[in-house]
Order: structure tokens, then C-alpha cells, then sequence
């Protein structure tokens, strides 16, 4: 048995049960990190230790202003105190780059009418100081038998703005 929050984690024939939960997505760091949104109970959980325990996370991004629902969680594979999730109705990014402990909004703006779909988080480049990690959203609008949809990136540490990828595809 271990405490999550208020509620109590279970660990019965290798499978821990959080009560009541409903994980929807999960992000996967290195080492022991996971994470895990129960977007139908309003909550982001971490595990520091390979889903033995969870930590109830979500007073951090309710701080930061966000709001229900979370949509999508990822999280960088080679530095797992960076983590964004989708909230606000999939209309925004909040980045984390201290495992959690603070939230700031990345400001994506002019998504045309669009959701943000899926998000994903590059691996660490540069050098020592100079490291960062890019995130990257697709959005998309669906219609009637088109889907019109966008694909932003935003260099995490540089907080320049999210930049369109300007991909068009032909189905011809």
C-alpha cells in the first residue's frame, strides 16, 4: 500500500490501482518517470518509481491557470523533468521544466478555429547550457470529408513562439 495524494494505491499480483482513475494517456521518461492524465477525474499523476507510487501533480497546472480538460501529456526521453500537457479544451501547452513543480502557459495563438490532436517532445541537442528540446503539436479541424490541420513547433528554452511547419500534403 502507498498514499497518492488522498487516495490510497493498491498493489495486488503486480497491478497498482489507483481509485478512482481513469488514465486516458500516459508519457513514459527515463528511468522510473512516468506519467499518467485521468482526464475524466481531472488529474496528472508522476511515478518516480515505475508506477509503484503516484503523485497526484495536477494543484501545479490548476496554479498555472489551466484548465480542464487535459487532453495529451508528453514528455522528453532523455530528460524527464520536461513534460507538456494539452489543456483549456485542446487550445493550449503547458511546459514544465522542472518535473512538475512549476507550469508556465507556451502561449500557442492562431489555431484557426483547429484543436491540438497529439504533442511530442524532441530529445535534448546543443551543449551543456545551451540544451534544449523542442515540442511539436498537430492540430486539426475535422469536416465533412476534409481535415484541415497545422503542425507548430516551439524550441522549449527559447520560448520564441510557436513557429508553423507549413507541410501541405497532395493526394493526388
Amino acid at each position: 500500500y502507498g498514499l497518492v495524494g488522498s487516495e490510497m494505491c493498491i498493489r495486488d499480483r503486480g497491478n497498482v490501482i489507483v481509485t478512482p482513475s481513469e488514465v486516458s494517456r500516459i508519457a513514459v521518461g527515463r528511468g522510473e518517470i512516468i506519467y499518467a492524465l485521468d482526464s475524466v477525474n481531472g488529474v496528472v499523476y508522476r511515478s518516480n518509481n515505475g508506477g509503484l507510487i503516484w503523485e497526484d501533480i495536477t494543484s501545479g497546472l490548476l496554479d498555472a491557470s489551466a484548465e480542464l480538460p487535459w487532453n495529451e501529456i508528453a514528455v522528453a526521453p532523455d530528460r524527464s523533468g520536461i513534460v507538456a500537457v494539452v489543456t483549456d479544451d485542446r487550445t493550449k501547452v503547458y511546459l514544465s521544466n522542472d518535473s512538475s513543480a512549476n507550469w508556465n502557459d507556451t502561449g500557442v495563438r492562431d489555431l484557426d478555429g483547429t484543436e491540438i490532436q497529439c504533442i511530442a517532445i524532441s530529445s535534448s541537442y546543443g551543449i551543456h547550457e545551451e540544451e534544449r528540446n523542442d515540442i511539436a503539436i498537430g492540430t486539426a479541424k475535422w469536416g465533412d470529408a476534409t481535415t484541415d490541420g497545422k503542425l507548430l513547433v516551439l524550441v522549449a528554452e527559447g520560448m520564441s513562439g510557436w513557429k508553423p511547419q507549413n507541410i501541405t500534403i497532395d493526394l493526388s
